[in-house]
């Protein structure tokens, strides 16, 4: 729904392993007209499909180490410090709280960055709008 709260599934595979010492930062950039709040939420383990669904298709859960340390929202940008502990043989599923812009935007690609890569834009989804009749 435009301009209210909502929830993404992303995923993403790498294909190196980040470092195994440090934090590193993932960068989701959403359209233009997407809003992140300043502290976001992410969610990386049993409930990302939703309270009691299990991972399908392939996806996996973040490995009990990568926890996520917080969350920086500024506009269609949000960082995620994850902890080590990814690594290149996973698609890795997380959601991600954000608010969406007032009509579809005509631009309607996403990007995921983490550890040095960068996925090529992916196709964003269609807002559905209702109407008194």
């Amino acid at each position: 729904h435009p301009e209210q709260l909502s929830h993404v599934v992303l995923a993403f595979a790498l294909n190196n392993r980040p470092s195994a010492n440090s934090e590193t930062v993932m960068t989701v950039k959403a359209p233009l007209g997407f809003k992140f709040a300043s502290l976001c939420q992410v969610v990386t383990g049993s409930s990302v499909f939703g309270a009691g669904q299990s991972y399908v298709g392939g996806y996996s859960r973040f490995e009990a180490t990568a926890t996520v340390v917080q969350c920086e929202g500024s506009r269609n940008t949000a960082h995620i410090t994850i902890k080590p502990g990814l690594f290149q043989t996973k698609t890795y599923a997380f959601r991600l709280e954000v608010f969406n812009p007032s009509i579809t935007p005509e631009y309607n690609r996403w990007t995921i960055s983490f550890g040095g890569e960068t996925t090529v834009p992916f196709l964003g989804y269609r807002l559905w709008q209702f109407t008194e009749e």
